[in-house]
């Protein structure tokens, strides 16, 4: 009720209900959550919740084991690159990490209650899930459970009936491995243990950490104006892209710039649901302990003993790691059935003590009438997302792999299923319109389509007024598409771009588009002026001198360019991939006429694509520096550069074959027929 109220008077109502295609975390999926939970608490000894548990630690180990294949594969197992870090089937490894959370808890207690064979099954699945959980080094979730597994310790040790002796061993030896984690952090062994890594590496002055601190800043500074019913659910991006710190963009690009919830759930929660909502929240988790207590201080159901010190223990981890990260799909898909649990078994253990055996027996009526309401909605709602989804993917998935053809037809029927998500699956395939025409890739009439996208975006995009990221998204395509709409769009570019410095006054990301609609128009003072803005907006910041200073080298002001550019490499911005280092060399080189310093950049530029698997950009980047060894007249290790790489390109296949064919011969470097 109280997301509800948050909803209706909140900032943008469909996002509320829907969330993103990111979260799918808004109104609608928690009635699901929700309902599942009340069905289950519901049905008390109707219903056997050690096989439910048991099917849930299952799918957990599942989920571990699809982690691993994710970790260690050389394959695109679900998308994901081996060496990154495991989303499974959750496809975001925080997601992954809060689900195996509270399913390790329940597993750990599978393993003391059950006997002999099943025992030891549980207590193997409880360290396959332990594994999956370090595999996804997601600080929070590993925050969250050392404190699971500290206060189960603690109960056991003080307050348990028997194996206090083991309870305190253990609970020991934890915090003394804790402690000497602390202590020796810097060693170079906790480097190669997944998980420990960044535990060892953890700080308040760490980029990751800090970005987080700022986040919730930005987004308690916006309570002030909804206390009472927020911002609504799903709708943090909107205080957070108003109160925004430019300081964001020195700690890891504009990538972390794009906060879209907070990372901590009681200060989302606070903010997009108000003080109303806010207290709704704590008093789940109240109501949930309070039946603990209960059970601890009156005795468990026979059927679920020690139950509630393993229940207990998981939940306290999810509200540790609550601190450092949010809610998710899968902490509700455990978390609300637990509650439910909780209610059910307390339910069963009173009508045992009052002997109230019909009361034991009946099932309450409300059950009924739950269990059939999600059958409309599940032919209605989610059987069509189900198939809206899966060509969401095949969108996204046949254009990664060539079938251009196809892409377009899996949006169109993306398009035909009307969903609420409708907007981000134009937004995407917009993305996809933009680099395929970057890359020369042809759909068919490029001019219709890029057209036709932009009037659906800004059809859908009245329902979102308030998104900051919709504007400068609908900004960066006119102006990518601005060959097919010239003036026109980019006079559309600059009205979403003021609309989006409304909602976000202090983005420099902004101005970066500003600088590219001025470019376009070839006007070289209003393009300096905007990147000058970026650079006010916070000086310290390193990335705005970086851009700042190549457009100067390309203008010609060779003063200005190396001022930006030393500055920011004071600041500690260098280029940070292949194509931003050849974009540096490239003015270094032709506009300085500096070709010795292009080589060290460009030496740099071919390590950073090394780190890559895009052979092209690794060519890419030799070439030039090959160029530029023999432009700085270093004739030896051009030779040796262009020699090197005759045995992995044709030369001759190249556009520029007719000036590279003089200088080969200079160099009399054979590259074959």
């Amino acid at each position: 009720a109280a997301s509800l109220l948050s909803a209706l008077f909140g900032a943008d109502f469909m996002r509320s209900l829907w969330s993103t295609t990111d979260r799918q975390l808004g109104l609608v999926a928690f009635i699901h959550f929700a309902i599942f939970g009340v069905i289950l608490g519901s049905l008390g000894k109707e219903f056997d919740w050690k096989s439910f548990w048991k099917v849930s630690v299952g799918s957990a180990v599942l989920v571990s084991l699809a982690a691993f294949f994710q970790k260690y594969s050389t394959s695109d197992f679900l998308l994901t690159h081996g060496g990154s870090r495991p989303g499974s089937t959750f496809g975001n490894s925080a997601f992954t990490g809060g689900y195996l959370l509270l399913n390790l808890f329940v597993s750990l207690w599978l393993s003391y209650v059950e006997k002999n064979w099943q025992r030891k099954i549980f207590g193997a699945a409880a360290l396959v899930i332990l594994a999956g959980i370090f595999l996804t080094e997601t600080i929070g979730i590993l925050f969250g459970l050392f404190i699971g597994l500290v206060s189960l310790l603690v109960f056991f040790a003080v307050l348990g009936k028997e194996k206090k002796k083991i309870a305190r061993v253990v609970l020991s030896i934890l915090l003394i491995f804790a402690g000497g984690l602390y202590l020796t952090k810097e060693a170079s062994f906790w480097g190669k243990i997944p998980g420990l890594r960044r535990v060892a590496n953890i700080s308040a002055t760490q980029t990751d950490v800090q970005d987080r601190f700022i986040s919730w800043e930005s987004n308690l500074k916006g309570f002030p104006e909804r206390p009472i019913f927020g911002y609504g659910p799903e709708n943090t991006n909107i205080p957070f892209n108003k109160n925004y710190n430019p300081r964001l963009l020195s700690l890891g690009g504009l990538e972390a710039t794009l906060f879209d919830k907070p990372h901590n759930a009681y200060v989302e929660q606070l903010v997009s649901l108000g003080v109303v909502g806010f207290l709704a929240f704590l008093g789940m988790f109240f109501t949930f302990f309070y039946l603990v207590w209960l059970s601890i201080r009156k005795g468990d159901d026979e059927l679920y003993k020690y139950w509630a010190p393993f229940f207990g223990a998981a939940v306290l981890a999810h509200l540790a790691q609550n601190f450092i990260i949010f809610d998710t799909f899968g902490t509700y898909l455990m978390w609300l059935p637990m509650l439910g649990f909780a209610g059910s078994v307390y339910n069963s253990v009173k009508n045992e003590n009052e002997k109230d055996l019909q009361s034991k027996n009946k099932v309450n009526p409300l059950v009924y009438l739950l269990a059939v309401l999600p059958v409309v909605p599940i032919f209605t709602i989610n059987y069509p997302h189900l198939k809206f989804t899966n060509n969401y993917y095949w969108m996204i998935n046949n254009f990664l792999n060539g079938a251009v053809s196809e892409s377009v037809a899996a949006y169109e029927r993306g398009l035909a299923q009307k969903s609420p998500y409708e907007v981000y699956l134009v937004k995407d395939f917009a993305g996809i319109v933009k680099d395929g025409i970057a890359q020369g890739v042809d759909f068919g009439n490029n001019a219709e389509l890029q057209k036709e996208i932009l009037a659906k975006l800004e059809e859908k995009i009245g329902a979102h007024e308030q998104d900051y990221y919709l504007h400068i998204t609908i900004a960066d395509l006119y102006v990518a598409f601005y060959q097919f709409g010239g003036e026109e769009y980019l006079t559309k570019a600059r009205q979403h771009i003021d609309r989006a410095l409304e909602l976000s006054p202090n983005r420099q990301q902004a101005y970066y588009i500003i600088a590219r609609i001025e470019l376009s128009r070839g006007n070289k003072t209003g393009t300096i002026e905007a990147l000058k803005k970026a650079v006010e907006i916070d000086p310290s910041v390193g990335d705005t001198r970086f851009f700042y200073g190549l457009i100067a080298y390309e203008f010609g002001d060779i003063k200005t360019g190396d001022e930006q550019i030393t500055k920011a490499k004071e600041l500690g911005r260098v280029p940070k991939t292949a194509q931003e280092a050849m974009n540096l060399a490239v003015v270094i080189g032709d506009r300085k006429g500096d070709y010795g310093q292009a080589v060290e950049i460009l030496k740099n530029a071919v390590e950073l694509a090394k780190t890559g698997t895009n052979k092209t950009i690794i060519l890419n980047a030799r070439l030039r520096l090959a160029v530029a060894y023999y432009m700085a007249e270093q004739y030896a290790n051009a030779k040796e550069a262009f020699s090197s790489l005759s045995k992995d390109i044709n030369l001759r296949t190249l556009p520029m074959w007719p000036q590279l064919e003089p200088v080969m011969r200079e160099l009399g470097v054979n590259v074959g027929k």
